[in-house]
């Protein structure tokens, strides 16, 4: 007669074999992990995986061994049975109860993902150019530089960043005529 691995081992364990019962175990394991991914798989938004139902899935083991019948057939019959009609109800819903916990929706009442947020600690570029101008500044050995040049060299940091006249204008409180005029000075100076 052809037994399943499933139906060896629990033979065997059934004899009082701890090696025997280890086996079984991990078998089941086995069979349950590859159902729980199957079901995963039907949704593309889930972002667990098998291993946040081993508490589930230890306590299905241990209801399957205890209501299994030899007279009704297989033990692997009564496990996939067990694993089929269990397993897939308690996926779901998990899958379920974390897209409710994390769906959000936009001002137009469209579904949004985690890359639509902002992210708070990001600096806007004219942050980053004020950082990196600053950072120069003070590891500069030559600190003794006039302020119309300091003022050329962020105009020309913001240029170089891709800010348009009228950007760098309003982040300096400046007319667009004076920002102008600094860069007409700076090409003089590079030449």
């Amino acid at each position: 007669m052809h037994f399943s691995r499933l139906d060896a081992f629990f033979h065997v364990a059934s004899q009082g074999s701890h090696e025997a019962y280890q086996l079984l175990y991990n078998e089941f394991i086995y069979r349950a992990k590859i159902k729980v991914n199957q079901i995963a798989d039907y949704s593309l938004k889930f972002t667990g995986f098998s291993e946040d139902f081993m508490q589930f899935i230890d306590e299905l083991f241990f209801v399957t061994l205890n209501n299994y019948e030899s007279t009704k057939g297989s033990f692997t019959y009564f496990a996939d049975y067990v694993l089929n009609l269990r397993l897939p109800p308690k996926v779901m819903a998990e899958i379920q109860k974390r897209n409710r916990a994390y769906q959000v929706r936009n001002e137009e009442g469209e579904d949004m993902d985690i890359e639509d947020f902002a992210d708070p600690y990001q600096m806007t570029v004219c942050d980053q150019v004020e950082m990196e101008d600053f950072r120069q500044r003070i590891s500069t050995p030559s600190r003794n530089i006039s302020n119309e040049k300091r003022l050329q060299n962020k105009i020309a940091m913001m240029k170089y960043a891709g800010y348009k006249n009228i950007e760098i204008a309003r982040s300096l409180n400046m007319d667009e005529n004076t920002i102008r005029k600094h860069i007409r000075a700076i090409k003089r100076n590079e030449n």
